[in-house]
């Protein structure tokens, strides 16, 4: 019997113990400071879906903007268009470009990307929501 009991035991504390993967945080909702605490993690944001950014496709979370920029040769085919204004889910690691200071004359106008906050497009997991 005190066999039995201890078998059970060991087969309680090992599927207990065992190690399962952390679901990444819903950062939908959360604030820049929030968001830059989790920078360089795997994360999920819901938002709207466009390929019409001033920058390039994102999703519009809140009232800004998190980019979907693409590093290589990653083509923004039909598929994605599909998803135009469609609510979707986005999850991987999110990454934060600081827009670099730029010394100019006085009242000299200079164009630069803002700072943002973005997902990179090839390993990003991008999920219509709903039908």
């Amino acid at each position: 019997m005190n066999r039995v009991i201890a078998l059970v035991a060991v087969i309680v504390l090992a599927v207990g113990c065992r190690q399962h993967p952390a679901l990444p945080f819903d950062l939908t909702s959360a604030s820049d400071d929030e968001l830059k605490q989790h920078l360089d993690k795997t994360v999920t944001m819901t938002g709207r879906f466009s390929l019409r950014g001033k920058l390039g496709p994102f999703i519009e979370v809140g009232k800004r903007p998190i980019y979907l920029e693409a590093k290589g040769s990653f083509s923004w085919g039909d598929a994605y268009a599909a998803m135009e204004g469609r609510e979707v889910r986005v999850t991987g690691v999110l990454k934060f470009f600081q827009s670099p200071e730029v010394l100019m004359p006085r009242n000299s106008p200079v164009a630069k990307a803002p700072d943002h906050f973005y997902f990179v497009a090839e390993t990003a997991k991008i999920e219509l929501l709903g039908r």
